[in-house]
């Protein structure tokens, strides 16, 4: 059942007609001729700016395809919004074929001597840094991915990457991957690698709390390791990172 009320932003609380649709288009349509939104939230007020909201609307109403249509977001019109294009489909990646898990020799033997051949590559010249740890999994019959965590300071964490052949003397290469698209060099923070899921990501704070920063994910499969996803927060202002902007997204087979 659906109460007959204005969804106007003062009154949309106490609507049942107010559909989320109906509550953003009547609060877009104060906030984007206003100039600061304050927020009250248990007795404390914080206040943004609205400054540059107007064009960034229109913007995606551009991009979207959806100027002057009676749905877009800033220049409303009478075109119907069945002329909007549909978004284009996301990416879809190859999927993870799976592989055997390395034995428990492999496991111990093999982050080992990468760590010892390639000290000199990322060794920091301080004496009070931690030692030095290192993971190996597999990446398929030949190569084993090696992860090494090299130092940490308050909350990040600096790592070292190698694909790596799974017969000694352990040939090795560091590791590609398909780019961030805002150039970012990922692969710091917190990373970790997932045999099971052929998924490897990252996550870098900006701050302790984690409230700002990056994250990315690639997928494995069997040969390169392809960008599944990357968010970005510079802003650290209480956001978690499911909130933080989605910059690339793909999907999964």
């Amino acid at each position: 059942m659906r109460w007959r009320a204005s969804c106007g932003p003062g009154r949309a609380k106490e609507s049942r007609s107010c559909t989320a649709r109906a509550i953003w288009r009547a609060l877009l349509a104060e906030w984007r001729d206003g100039e600061i939104l304050r927020l009250d939230a248990e007795g404390e007020e914080a206040e943004l700016s609205l400054a540059g909201l107007s064009a960034a609307l229109l913007l995606m109403d551009s991009v979207q395809g959806r100027l002057d249509t009676r749905g877009a977001l800033y220049r409303l019109g009478e075109r119907d919004d069945r002329e909007v294009p549909e978004a284009p489909p996301l990416p879809l990646l190859r999927p993870f074929p799976g592989v055997t898990p390395l034995t428990d020799a492999e496991r111990q033997g093999i982050p080992l001597a990468v760590m010892e051949a390639t000290r000199s590559e990322w060794l920091e010249a301080d004496p009070e840094s931690l030692e030095p740890e290192a993971e190996a999994h597999a990446l398929n019959g030949q190569e084993a991915l090696v992860l090494i965590q090299t130092s940490c300071a308050a909350y990040n964490c600096s790592f070292a990457l190698y694909r790596v052949a799974r017969q000694a003397p352990y040939p090795r290469q560091p590791l590609r991957i398909e780019p961030l698209p805002f150039g970012g060099e990922g692969l710091g923070g917190w990373v970790n690698y997932d045999e099971g899921s052929g998924e490897l990501g990252y996550f870098m704070k900006g701050r302790g709390v984690g409230d700002c920063g990056d994250a990315g994910s690639w997928l494995f499969d069997g040969e390169r390791f392809q960008l599944q996803s990357a968010r970005m927060m510079q802003r650290c202002a209480g956001s978690p990172p499911d909130d933080w902007p989605e910059l690339w997204r793909a999907a999964r087979p």
